[in-house]
Order: structure tokens, then C-alpha cells, then sequence
């Protein structure tokens, strides 16, 4: 089985070497090493070629950012199963020989592992997230992810409107799709912070939620507040989770609803979904279902509960959705 590995650099002397000595210490017969070098000027591409005669292809041109770079790799590959690594992470020893039995063994288009953190204080061994989680943010540690080409054939590469998080995108799409993942329970990778994607948090928490709204299945996401929610409601909280909430029930479920946030601006705030905003001191005598939409808002929740009312998290609604989204596409 013929794997190919991509590692898309920028100016990354002082790490491509651990990177490719990585790659070339699996001792794997059928492998491809595919460079792609955005027009290094700080030594990186003196390295590179002082391993030449391991790489199968370097390419060394401008690119328009990682995610472009990823795109020329898998263009110009040539394996059945492609992996990713970064110009400062590197591979376990034994990796892709663990990755290629397991595509022999299973029925899988993706597969992918458990990742150690390098940081300020050392090595901390994570285990990747679980599956299900995907449809809120990236569970899955993306340098530890092999793809089978036919999928990035069939789904698209990656979208380079994203800065931070195509791999986010990526990910949840063949999640959406139906793709077929598997989890290896064992280190396959080393992850390095103070990349892009750990140092600009605000970027990537948005690009996160952007993604996230994409790939919502609303028939499915219905389903979820069918099982859960009365038709009359309360919802509490007017920050991403609390409108993006609002959005969907008045398009999908109900218009029956009474907004409050103890930050409302004014008393009464008007929006665009035509309701109105008010503080929650206005509704204390309802007895409608309340959802506290602050996706960490337990001490707003214990509150409610402390007056008696029936009370319902924003996270116990996507935890809902989540499980219906996996039921419904058979995942392993």
C-alpha cells in the first residue's frame, strides 16, 4: 500500500529537520515524501535538499498560505493513503506501519491516533477527542489523520478561505458525509504549540464556529428539539450560542419564544429574528421550559433550578443532536 506524506513549510529552520528525519526513520518500502516550501528564505530549503534523496518530490514555489500549500501536496501525490505533517511536528517510530494495518484490517477511508502536546513545560501524551464531538470543534489532532485519496477525490481538499481551521472543515465534511473514520489507541504523533492555530485564538474560535454553523443538518438538529423542547419557551443568552439558537428555532420549530440576557444593552433590544431582548427579571414569574444558552453556564442554570423552574443547557441540545448525527450515519 503505497502512502504518501505531505509537509507544507515556511521558513521553518529550526524544525523541518526533526520533521523530516520523522518520515524517513519509519522504514516504510512504499512511501512517497512530498515537500511543499512556500520560498523559505531563512536556510529551510538547504535542509530539505541535504535529504534529497528521500524526498520524491519538493516543491518550492509561493503558495497562499499552509492550506494552499497542503493542496499542491495531495494534487501532485501519488499514494493510495495520504498523511499530513506540519514542519514542526514529527512522527512516532512505527507510525505509518500502525496506520497501514489498520487500513489492510478495517473498513476505514480515515484514520487517526492519540498525539503528545510539546510546550512550555514539557511532553503531555492526549488521547484525540471523541468522534461525536466533531460536529463542535476539531476532535480529531490532524497531524496524526491519514486519508485515503479517493476521498479528498470525492469531498475537495481544503478550503483556503480558512486561515487557522481547513482542517476543521475538512474533517467535519467527510463527518457529514458519511465517511468512515477509525481511531488507533496509540501515539502517532507530536504536536509543537506556538503554531498559528494555538497562538491567534481569537481567529480560530471564530473560524470554528463559522465551520460549525456550515455543517449543521437541520432536519436532524430538529429532530434533536422535538425530542427535548416544549413549543412555549425561554431562552436565556444573546452571545454566539444564544443566537445562533434562536436562529434555528424560529426557522425550524418555534416563533413561540421569550429572549432575555442579563447584558442586554437596554431594557428592550430589538434584533432580526423579530423578538425582543429582555432582562430576565421580566420573565420570573414564567413557567415556560428555559434554555440557558451559554454553552458554560451552570451557575445561570443552578439559578432557574433554584426558583423551581424547568431548566435545559444549550449543551444537553448539541450533546442530543450530536448522538442523532451518529446514529444516523452509522459511524464506527
Amino acid at each position: 500500500m503505497k502512502i504518501s506524506i505531505i509537509t507544507p513549510v515556511f521558513n521553518g529552520v529550526k524544525t523541518i529537520e526533526r520533521t523530516i528525519q520523522s518520515v524517513v526513520e519509519q522504514e516504510y518500502n512504499d512511501l512517497e515524501y512530498i515537500i511543499v516550501d512556500g520560498m523559505s528564505t531563512d536556510g529551510t530549503s538547504e535542509i530539505i535538499k541535504s535529504y534529497s534523496r528521500f524526498i520524491s518530490c519538493y516543491i518550492h514555489e509561493k503558495d497562499e498560505g499552509i492550506y494552499d500549500a497542503i493542496n499542491k501536496g495531495i494534487n501532485v501525490s501519488s499514494g493510495e493513503i495520504i498523511g499530513i505533517i506540519n514542519s514542526d511536528d514529527w512522527y512516532e517510530t512505527n507510525c505509518i506501519h500502525d496506520v497501514e494495518k489498520c487500513f489492510e484490517n478495517e473498513k476505514v477511508d480515515i484514520v487517526y491516533g492519540d498525539f503528545n502536546i510539546i510546550g512550555e513545560y514539557g511532553l503531555e501524551k492526549k488521547k484525540a477527542g471523541e468522534l461525536k464531538g466533531i460536529c463542535l470543534g476539531m476532535t480529531i489532532p490532524h497531524p496524526t489523520m491519514f486519508v485515503k485519496k479517493a476521498i479528498y477525490d470525492h469531498i475537495g481538499g481544503y478550503d483556503t478561505e480558512y486561515r487557522i481551521s481547513s482542517d476543521y472543515d475538512f474533517a467535519l465534511r467527510c463527518y457529514m458525509a458519511g465517511v468512515r473514520f477509525k481511531h488507533i489507541p496509540k501515539v502517532l504523533a507530536n504536536f509543537s504549540l506556538g503554531g498559528v492555530s494555538t497562538t491567534n485564538v481569537e481567529l480560530c474560535k471564530k473560524e470554528t464556529q463559522d465551520i460549525f454553523k456550515k455543517y449543521v443538518n437541520e432536519s436532524l438538529l430538529n429532530n434533536s428539539f422535538s425530542e427535548m423542547l416544549d413549543m412555549a419557551l425561554v431562552v436565556h443568552g444573546a452571545g454566539f450560542w444564544g443566537r445562533w439558537l434562536v436562529e434555528k428555532l424560529v426557522k425550524l420549530y418555534t416563533k413561540d419564544i421569550i429572549w432575555v440576557d442579563k447584558n442586554c444593552r437596554k431594557e428592550v433590544e430589538e434584533n432580526e429574528y423579530g423578538l425582543k431582548i429582555q432582562h430576565p427579571s421580566k420573565v420570573k414569574d414564567s413557567d415556560r421550559q428555559v434554555i440557558v444558552a451559554i454553552y458554560e453556564g451552570d451557575i445561570v442554570e443552578n439559578e432557574y433550578l433554584s426558583r423551581g423552574k424547568r431548566v435545559i443547557s444549550i449543551k444537553k441540545i448539541l450533546d442530543k443532536y450530536m448522538d442523532i448525527v451518529y446514529t444516523s450515519r452509522n459511524f464506527q
